[in-house]
């Protein structure tokens, strides 16, 4: 788990194809002290497993299905800045929102706009998590996470503060660009319970609204042939 606040920003140090899988060596931030070969580390709010390390590098394996998600490809990150994180002890604090690092998708950016030191941000995203995502809710994109300001159908603005730009990678986003995102994860549980129970609300009706044309048109029938009187 995580919690969208990210700790420290890197570079690639190599990018290469092996068999199915794309593995991705990123610098090792100097802060990044006592790491083990295992462990969940958030690029760009992707949950990856570090391989191997050195003083130097951390390598990762990029499967399948990330590389599905996530668009990426070895042309497209060789000279790319991620965004890192690693992940929550029990003790820490959750200052952010909690993440699983199981992006969700891709969401376009519309528009960025420098507002003083701060940049607002318009992405496009898909019309299947419009459910997920509300006013003054939460959305992790490049696995930062950031207070909802408005929606409107499935454009979202976000303000980017002077503090998130000088942290991490959104700084360089420009219009056109696809970031990774991931929904606040307290919203699935709702929405998903909301929508069973409308999906259940709905199948009921719907037997019910047939039963009353049954019966209506069998009581039509019925006092035209007379059997009622």
């Amino acid at each position: 788990m995580f919690s969208g606040l990210v700790t420290a920003i890197s570079s690639v140090l190599e990018v290469r194809e092996e068999d199915s899988l794309l593995k991705l060596v990123l610098k090792r931030p100097d802060d990044f002290k006592e790491l083990q070969t295992g462990e969940s580390i958030a690029v760009d709010g992707v949950c990856l497993t570090l391989k191997s390390f050195d003083e130097q590098s951390m390598s990762f394996d990029l499967g399948p299905e990330t590389l599905k998600i996530t668009g990426w490809t070895m042309e497209n990150i060789k000279n790319k800045t991620f965004n890192l994180e690693r992940s929550l002890c029990l003790q820490s604090a959750v200052g952010g929102q909690i993440l699983t690092g199981h992006v969700d998708g891709l969401a376009q950016v519309i528009e960025a706009r420098k507002q003083g030191e701060s940049c607002l941000l318009t992405i496009q995203a898909p019309k299947k998590f419009k459910a997920f995502i509300w006013d003054k809710g939460y959305l992790a994109l490049n696995g930062v996470s950031l207070t909802v300001n408005k929606t409107e159908k499935t454009k979202v603005e976000l303000c980017l503060i002077p503090e998130t730009l000088k942290r991490t990678n959104l700084s360089l986003i420009k219009e056109g660009d696809r970031l990774n995102f991931e929904v606040d994860y307290m919203s699935r549980p709702a929405v998903n319970a909301f929508q069973s129970l409308y999906k259940k609300i709905r199948w009921l009706f719907f037997v019910f609204a047939c039963l009353f044309v049954f019966l209506f048109f069998f009581i039509q029938i019925s006092f035209y042939m007379g059997v009622w009187g």
